[in-house]
């Protein structure tokens, strides 16, 4: 899986959980538990795009497959 795919990948993942994040207004707790997930992960992704993407778009040097 190349870069770009692993980010597609981790946005449609995001975007499953705020979905399931919507659905479960009458449930706090579970809503808590996915937004926990879902923090977690965005930090994770964050991280890995400044890394890889954004220093490639800087310059820096080339991107790899993850």
């Amino acid at each position: 899986m190349n870069i770009y795919d692993r980010i597609k990948k981790d946005h449609d993942e995001a975007r499953a959980v705020i979905a399931k994040m919507k659905a479960t207004d009458s449930d706090e707790a579970a809503r808590i538990d996915l937004f926990d997930h879902f923090k977690l992960d965005m930090w994770a992704h964050h991280k890995v795009e400044e890394a890889v993407f954004y220093s490639y778009l800087r310059g820096g040097e080339a991107m790899f497959s993850v």
